[in-house]
């Protein structure tokens, strides 16, 4: 037979129990937020770091990294890597507005579709005026400006990032600016 419990027992065995669950809760909650701002906004060698090997599925280069995919044209020894001049990083994305102002449908969905997961919010926009239906932008945002050039280069001034050329060279700031290379 179990022995009787008082009130007072009672009520400091719940909280006991309810103090206890609080702990673990707020310590899974701390733990896992702080495993996803390392694994997911790392830098470096990201796509050998997990062991996970890229691959060609016919269409797209593929990277797996952190239970993700992120998709490129050309792979990373396919792309120019050497005119690539700035210094943001993908915590300068990561949770707020970014902007992109390219005009080549295919530009811009590798940008988003590599950026978006960290990006606050992507938007199409305008650097400056346009004739296009689009907001307009100023560098005190963060932009993307994309324009086909025969010169592939990679610049920033303040908040924009200007590339120049052709679809390799934005996957190369891609896999500088994820650490894939």
């Amino acid at each position: 037979m179990r022995r009787l419990k008082s009130p007072d027992e009672i009520e400091k065995s719940e909280k006991k129990k309810k103090l206890i669950v609080g702990i673990i809760l707020i310590a899974l909650l701390v733990f896992s937020t702080a495993g996803f701002a390392l694994n997911g906004l790392s830098e470096g060698n990201a796509g050998q770091e997990n062991g996970e090997e890229p691959y060609y599925d016919g269409q797209y280069w593929i990277y797996p990294f952190g239970g993700q995919n992120y998709y490129f044209t050309y792979s990373i020894g396919e792309t120019e890597m050497g005119d690539l001049n700035f210094t943001k990083s993908l915590s300068s994305y990561s949770g707020k507005n970014l902007y992109i102002d390219a005009e080549n449908s295919a530009v811009l969905t590798e940008l988003a579709n590599n950026l978006g997961r960290f990006a606050g919010r992507i938007q199409e926009a305008c650097y400056g005026e346009c004739e296009r239906d689009l907001p307009e932008k100023t560098c005190e945002e963060n932009m993307i400006i994309w324009r086909d050039s025969g010169m592939n280069k990679v610049t920033q001034n303040e908040n924009c990032i200007f590339i120049e050329g052709d679809l390799r060279i934005v996957d190369a700031f891609l896999y500088k600016v994820l650490g894939f290379n």
